[in-house]
């Protein structure tokens, strides 16, 4: 007799978005002198630096490579 197939057990909670926690960037942000830092301005951060890592890692892999290098960051800014 065949097993049954076992079904993948659901995860409780949330599923985060982003992996850098809100509070982090808060904390980072008011570090550099921010007096206040709103809502928005936290998850726009958090999609600049996923779409940072995005980008970063795409070059890493377009140069054959799995280490993404300093060298892959400033080309997303556009500076060399």
């Amino acid at each position: 007799m065949p097993k049954a197939k076992k079904k993948p057990v659901k995860k409780k909670g949330r599923k985060r978005k982003t992996i850098i926690a809100k509070a982090s960037i808060r904390r980072l942000l008011k570090e550099h002198g921010a007096d206040r830092v709103s809502e928005t301005a936290i998850t726009e951060v958090q999609h600049q630096m996923d779409e940072a890592a995005k980008k970063a890692v795409k070059l890493a892999r377009h140069g054959k490579r799995k280490t993404v290098m300093r060298r892959d960051i400033p080309t997303i800014n556009g500076v060399q």
